[in-house]
Parts: structure tokens; sequence; C-alpha cells
């Protein structure tokens, strides 16, 4: 890592002819993050071994380190999520050098930082090695189970002891880290440029940079956009697919459409013969977001929660009504309530640490400037406004298909629906599933 930063990275930064600065950066602070991650496991790992260990011979004398370095590798687990987005940017960096392949600026300093062509000294070599080297932590912890139930065979002792117990959790974590990078790996080869290009617009229209990590995406799925004729204009809104993405610190709301186009556009993705588009994307903060399910007789009928995510603006306060329904409505909502609750947490937090701030401030100011009116008080909260639902029909829904979760942390519901009488001006669509954290 420190070679990939000193060698590659750190040059990179400083020429913004050869890349984009953006994801340069972006690299540069996901391969910072990695690193320092490391060291902090490396150290730690090495104050679970004692200086005196070749002098070890008896067979218990090592069950205590097995079980330190398993207790290391489980207590580090949510940590090693943030490989998922290093795997994110080696996507983006290895596109981005086919796009500049013709650059010759770029081809020379790639050549004089590896002047021999050896493929293990290039930039791609170093970018995949992060990964290779988490992936083979399973396989080292399963040669340590294999000598330790090989030893456990040949003792008197409980076949699952301490140290077997640690080690096959440590496996399991391990392999479960490694399918939910591979997860997120696909997600952000179907979606990675709709998230960078939000990125990029959204910093630049209210001058403040937003960041959607992929160890921040608590729960994603696609599903039926009800008043989708409020936003986007046409008759063929039975071709659109319509996603939400639920991030710690805010949903995007992303509607595709796949068309035949011969050339694709800013907002496309080629997939055979396929041209998918982006139709509408909108990042919504959380702070100012509220989510409720909509009960009505129809809808308890059919089975198909209907719910609806409120956009409340920060300077105009006007509101904003999404009107979804998907079968898995609940786990939206609870989500996002959860990261509203957990923002409304950090807020109070700092409010309190303002308060208490203020407070020596002023005790330690003469009596006559510390006192003020209440009319120069300000408030430092906001009315709360009760959220009226209006009345919705509910859309029966058939599903056309079972799709399998592209990260089997995040596990997708197949539970099928029940096919109901449609009214007359419902026309049938398909309710997918969603994931969820």
């Amino acid at each position: 890592m420190q070679r990939l930063l000193e060698r590659y990275i750190e040059p990179l930064r400083d020429d913004s002819k050869l890349l984009p600065t953006d994801a340069i950066e972006s690299l540069y602070v996901s391969v910072k993050s990695i690193h320092q991650l490391q060291q902090t496991f490396l150290k730690r790992l090495e104050s679970n071994i004692p200086t005196e260990i070749l002098a070890y011979n008896a067979i218990h004398e090592f069950r205590d380190i097995l079980v330190s370095i398993a207790d290391t590798f489980l207590s580090y687990s949510q940590y090693f999520k943030l490989y998922s987005t290093f795997c994110a940017m080696h996507l983006r960096i290895n596109r981005l050098l086919d796009i500049h392949q013709n650059n010759q600026h770029l081809k020379e300093f790639l050549a004089a930082r590896n002047p021999r062509h050896q493929h293990s000294l290039s930039f791609e070599s170093y970018l995949i090695k992060p990964v290779q080297r988490i992936l083979k932590y399973p396989l080292l912890i399963q040669q340590m189970l294999a000598f330790s139930n090989s030893n456990e065979t040949n003792s008197n002792e409980p076949l699952l002891s301490l140290e077997i117990m640690k080690l096959k959790q440590a496996i399991k974590m391990m392999n479960d880290i490694g399918e939910y990078m591979n997860g997120m790996q696909q997600l952000y080869e179907d979606f990675g440029q709709s998230f960078e290009y939000i990125t990029k617009s959204y910093s630049e229209e209210h001058n403040k940079s937003l960041q959607l990590n992929l160890p921040d995406l608590y729960a994603y799925g696609e599903l039926e956009w009800i008043n989708m004729h409020l936003f986007l204009l046409g008759k063929h809104h039975q071709r659109l697919k319509a996603y939400c993405f639920v991030f710690r610190n805010g949903c995007l709301i992303l509607v595709r459409e796949q068309s035949n186009k011969k050339k694709p556009d800013l907002l496309s993705i080629q997939k055979g013969n396929k041209i998918i588009s982006d139709r509408f994307i909108r990042f919504i903060p959380m702070e100012d977001i509220n989510v409720e399910l909509i009960e009505n007789d129809e809808n308890k009928d059919n089975n198909i929660p209907i719910w609806q995510l409120i956009h409340t603006d920060s300077k105009t306060r006007l509101k904003t009504y999404f009107r979804f329904a998907n079968k898995d409505a609940q786990t939206f909502i609870k989500t996002i309530n959860n990261c509203i609750s957990s923002i409304a947490a950090t807020v109070e937090w700092r409010q309190n640490l303002y308060d208490r701030t203020i407070t020596s401030i002023r005790n330690s100011e003469p009596s006559y400037l510390a006192k003020k009116t209440s009319s120069q008080r300000l408030s430092s909260s906001r009315s709360c406004h009760v959220l009226s639902t209006s009345n919705s029909r509910s859309l029966p829904r058939q599903s056309d298909h079972n799709r399998r979760s592209p990260s089997p942390i995040w596990k997708r519901r197949s539970t099928p629906i029940r096919k109901q009488p449609l009214p007359m001006n419902i026309r049938h669509k398909s309710i997918p599933n969603s994931t969820d954290c």
C-alpha cells in the first residue's frame, strides 16, 4: 500500500493533466484508510503473539494464541468493509485508464514508473493486490483450523474446543466479507456511474461535498413509483425501472430506461445491444426526509404496502411527496427512520456541546456582558408539523421474476405475491423485491 501511494497515487495528485483530480483524490483517501487499517490490524496481531513463541512445544501453549488471532479478525469485521469502497475505486480507475489510454502524457508517466514493463510493478497490479490479500485471509484461518482439528482428534478433549469455535466463526465472517465485497463490486458496476454523476452535480449545485460510500449503503432495491407521472413526462412509464438507495446521509432515487439507441448519451450505460439511460436521479439529504406508511382498505386487500417519502426543502419548507409500493416497505421505513434518529442524536450532541461551551464562556465574562433579554435569544428548535396522508389507490402486482440479492449479506425476500383482481384503470406491473442490510 505504501509503494502504491509513493510510486503512483501521490505523483498523480500532483499532476492534474494525467487523470481527473476528484477520482485520484477519492482513490488516495480510500488507499490511505486501508493502509491505516492494515497497520493497526498488524499491530493487534503482533501483540497476540509472544516473543518466546519459538520455544513453545506443547499444544495447549498455542491455544490462547489461536483464540486471540480469531478474536482479532472478528473484532475487525466491520472495518474490513472499507475494502468495498476500494473495490469501487478500482473499477472507476480502470475505466478512466481505458478512457485515457491515448493520453500520451499518461503513457509516459506509467512507463517512467515501470521502466522494465514488469506486470507485478504496473499500476493495475498494485491496485488489485489489496483485494487479493483480504481474500486470502479465510484460507490462512482455514489452515490454522485444519491443524487444530488434527491435534484435537488425537487428544482426549472435546472436539469443539474454544479455539476451534473461534476459528470457525472467523472463517465464516471473512467469507461473508468476501461475498459482501463481490456484491458491492457488482452493484458499483451497475450503478457506479450514476453515483459519480449525482455526487459531482450535487456538490456543485449546493456548494458542499457529497460522499456516497458503499459501506454507508444500508438498503436498496427496485420498487414501483406510483406518482412518477408528476416528475417525468411521457406515456411509456412501463419501460422505466425505479430504484431507491438508502445511504447513511440520504436517499437516492433513480429511474432508468432500457432502449435500443445506437449511441449512448452522457448518462447511459451500454450492455450488449441495449442502452440503459438514467431518466431521473435525485439525492435527498436525510435531515430533510420523513417517511410514512399509507394504510387504506384497498391497500390491505392487495397485501402490497404503499409508503411515501416526504422531502421538506430546508430553505422554502415546501414538501415534495414520492409515493412508492413494494413488499419491503417496512424495511425501507425502518432503515430510513433509524438513519434520521442517528442524525438527530448527532445534532443534539453537538447542540449540547455548543450550549456547554457558551455557558462556560458566559460564566467567565462580566455579568453585564452575559445578560441578554429574551427577545435577543434565538430559538434552536423547529416546529414539527404533522404529516397528513392523502388518499391513494393501491396497486396489486404480480412478480415476474425472482432476483437474487447482489450481496449475500443483504438477503432479498422472496415471498410470493397473491394475484388479485385489478381495477379497470390500473395496468399490470411487477413489484420487485428490495435489498436491505
